[in-house]
């Protein structure tokens, strides 16, 4: 009878131990959302021109990531991010007689998003200013995160871009493939 409830109780403790490593392979999966709200030039100083670019990111996963760094790629140039301040956009503001200034700047990488967290702010890239893209056709950007390696994508405005990591066995399975490809070709 002990056996019986032994054996029982051992498949019962395998199965919970399974359920537990698939849910943490499942919540501890990487899922940012990219979302470039808004493009817009300003004429900067000698042949430059300033491109302000409104992103929202939206962390769904339980973990948390840090976009450590976006680059913007015009013609196969890749230009980073503007380490200097700019006033991006601001307004007044008149409350008891008294009128106030308040401008919004622009934000520098490193991200830090915390788990199931959303942030929004402007980054500001300069570019040649005879290099002028379409903006209504989207612009290409290399996004890097401490959780993935780096990944380049085409963005169209409001557009929603889902930065997933994949599975082991999911990785495993592509190697596989592209070696048995590779098998096939000789």
């Amino acid at each position: 009878m002990w056996v019986i409830i032994s054996g029982i109780l051992g498949i019962a403790g395998f199965l919970i131990s399974l359920i537990n490593l698939i849910n943490y392979f499942v919540s501890h999966k990487v899922n940012l959302e990219i979302t470039m709200l808004e493009y817009a030039y300003k004429l900067g100083v000698q042949g430059k021109k300033r491109l302000f670019i409104h992103y929202k990111l939206n962390n769904k996963s339980q973990l948390p990531i840090s976009v450590t760094d976006i680059q913007l790629v015009l013609n196969g140039i890749e230009y980073t991010e503007d380490y200097n301040t700019h006033e991006v956009n601001s307004y007044h503001h008149k409350a008891k007689g008294v009128d106030e200034y308040v401008p919004t700047y622009n934000e520098h990488l490193p991200i830090n998003l915390e788990c199931l967290h959303s942030h929004s702010g402007y980054l500001v890239f300069v570019i040649p200013e005879d290099n002028s893209p379409n903006l209504d056709k989207g612009l290409t950007f290399q996004i890097r995160t401490n959780r993935n390696k780096e990944v380049q994508k085409k963005v169209s405005l409001n557009e929603v871009v889902t930065l997933r990591s994949t599975l082991p066995y999911q990785k495993y399975k592509n190697l596989f493939l592209k070696d048995k490809a590779e098998h096939k070709v000789h």
